[in-house]
């Protein structure tokens, strides 16, 4: 897979695998095969295999087999005009097409598992999200597709706790990770996601994953932003400098000079800012 060229693809796919893809997709090892496939597929492989495979996406996933989702997803990220088809497979999948949108839909896609009754009952009592590395991975590819709004209008009606509690684990920092660096999300919807972790950043900066959130958070905002940051975390530089993270995140964003003297913080800022939200 990962040496043929397009025709030889091709070649292998018409002669071997159409056809056949759900019980390739389903099988404990020849799913792996389908995988390599889709990561080097020209764009009219992966179009056939998205027709044929798309509307029966539930067996794979409920065989354990998001890799093959993954690969799909990958697939539409390199060739845009299959990104509708595919999240429209993959939302009917997880239960969550009709209504378009549903809220709940992000439930869905952090674990990679179709919603069950009690997921989508209207004025249920929200749960807190647990996101698996799958499901991780899985909206990492989707907020980077042309039209991330489905994922951005699930993360935005989380409830408050929600996104703070995603900084602090891996598979969700590297999500907001993934949702900083898109140049797919909007700059006024990265502002309002980030705006939701306010209160929480000296927290963050003692949390191994909530950490990187900082950094990341930082290395992308401009001055204003960098400074409503500083003085949150500035209250608590003697809590931050007894802690190894925290005394780490001081030094980065130089909150020491911040308290001393602003201004030249304030300049030294302005030479090396980041790239503006």
């Amino acid at each position: 897979m990962t040496v043929l060229d397009p025709p030889g693809l091709r070649e292998l796919f018409r002669g071997h695998l159409r056809g056949h893809l759900r019980g390739v997709a389903s099988h404990r090892v020849a799913n792996h095969g389908l995988q390599r496939l889709l990561d080097h597929a020209p764009e009219d492989v992966a179009q056939e295999v998205l027709s044929e495979l798309g509307p029966a996406l539930q067996e794979p996933l409920a065989r354990g087999h998001a890799g093959v989702v993954l690969a799909l997803l990958g697939a539409a990220l390199r060739h845009p005009r299959l990104q509708g088809e595919t999240l429209r497979h993959l939302f009917q999948a997880l239960g969550c097409w009709a209504p378009p949108l549903h809220p709940q839909c992000v439930t869905a896609l952090a674990q990679l598992r179709p919603l069950e009754g009690g997921d989508s009952e209207e004025g249920a009592e929200p749960q807190p999200l647990s996101l698996s590395p799958w499901g991780s991975r899985a909206l990492q590819l989707l907020l980077h597709f042309g039209d991330p709004s489905p994922v951005l209008g699930a993360l935005g009606a989380l409830p408050p706790p929600a996104l703070p509690a995603l900084a602090r684990s891996p598979p969700g920092s590297r999500l907001w990770d993934a949702l900083l660096g898109s140049p797919s999300v909007p700059k006024v919807t990265k502002k309002r996601l980030l705006r939701r972790l306010k209160g929480h950043w000296a927290e963050l900066a003692r949390d191994r994953s909530g950490s990187r959130v900082l950094d990341t958070a930082w290395a992308c905002s401009p001055l204003p932003q960098r400074a409503q940051l500083a003085a949150e975390l500035a209250p608590s530089l003697p809590s931050l400098l007894r802690d190894p993270l925290g005394r780490g995140a001081a030094r980065a964003l130089q909150l020491s000079l911040f308290l001393r003297h602003r201004p030249q913080w304030e300049e030294l800022q302005r030479q090396g800012r980041g790239l503006e939200l």
